[in-house]
């Protein structure tokens, strides 16, 4: 028996190794019959379907139109045509409304880079400031390293030359170094 002839589906073996290019196998006359008739009749059976699924909703479109509340001044052809075409108009407004969100979130993030840009400007400015106005190198690596004045002041008195504090702390540092070595 042929393959395109059984009823039950072949193995993948089967449709593998199968030659296609062979001829269909012979049959009688009469069955070639029933066949053509089967496939005019499935042809007509869905076009049938189709008209009556057509009819049906213009049907339903026109009694919906009959059964309105309210009564329009125009023609029922184009009161209809709207409603066939409703679903056509709410796709063109939904994609109105998709651009006008990507224009937004576009415009948004235009200007969160423009508030980011600014504020690196501004802080380099700042740091620039910063770096500009100080003193001494060692005023200047305070700055950098974020200390204000009124916190470095008693530890600069230490590191100044002629600082009797400064030169008392480093002696009894020195002093309790050696203690502990002993």
């Amino acid at each position: 028996m042929d393959l395109r002839t059984r009823l039950v589906p072949p193995r993948f073996d089967t449709i593998v190794n199968t030659d296609w290019a062979k001829p269909e196998p012979e049959t009688t006359f009469s069955v070639r019959k029933e066949i053509d008739e089967l496939r005019k009749n499935h042809a007509s059976l869905l076009s049938w379907i189709y008209d009556l699924n057509a009819t049906e909703y213009l049907d339903d479109i026109e009694d919906r139109y009959r059964s309105r509340k309210e009564v329009y001044d125009e023609d029922p052809r184009e009161w209809m045509k709207r409603e066939i075409f409703k679903k056509l108009q709410r796709a063109q407004a939904h994609e109105e409304a998709q651009r006008k969100l990507e224009a937004e979130r576009l415009e948004q993030e235009r200007y969160n880079e423009q508030r980011r840009q600014e504020k690196a400007r501004r802080l380099a400015q700042l740091e620039k400031d910063r770096f500009l106005n100080t003193g001494t190198l060692q005023e200047k690596q305070l700055v950098n390293d974020r200390w204000r004045k009124e916190e470095v002041k008693p530890l600069m008195k230490v590191f100044e030359r002629d600082s009797r504090t400064g030169f008392e702390l480093v002696c009894k540092a020195l002093y309790s170094n050696a203690k502990d070595d002993r």
